[in-house]
């Protein structure tokens, strides 16, 4: 997992818009040069992501490293509502994967939950 965090901490994250598409694209092509073999994005029908089943849905996360090591989920948190359904998704895919890594692009308009995250004496 570490690996993983090392990889995304040095992808350029300066897109235009608010579109997750992009943001998992160029996430999932980083991820796909430093995992090779053990790397899976769900966009690809040719390999097999582990789902995770609850309420009669099957959940997937956006990309995994293995099929049962780290769930990874990009998610454009644009007001409280998206924040908290990536950390309800979270908590789904921790149940069928060894840890959950969620990369939220702040796109708020008064960047709330970036200031948040940065700000140690608001923790």
């Amino acid at each position: 997992m570490q690996k993983a965090i090392r990889t995304i901490k040095k992808i350029p994250l300066d897109i235009r818009g608010d579109s997750e598409r992009k943001f998992e694209d160029r996430i999932s092509g980083a991820l796909t040069l430093a995992f090779k073999d053990t790397f899976i994005d769900q966009r690809n029908t040719q390999q097999v992501m582990t789902r995770v089943p609850l309420f009669d849905h099957d959940h997937r996360p956006d990309m995994s490293i293995e099929t049962d090591g780290v769930a990874i989920e990009v998610k454009v948190i644009k007001s409280g509502q998206s924040f908290r359904e990536a950390i309800g998704q979270s908590l789904i895919y921790r149940l069928g994967y060894r840890f959950v890594l969620v990369i939220w692009i702040d796109k708020s308009k008064k960047k709330t939950y970036k200031s948040l995250v940065e700000d140690k004496k608001k923790r």
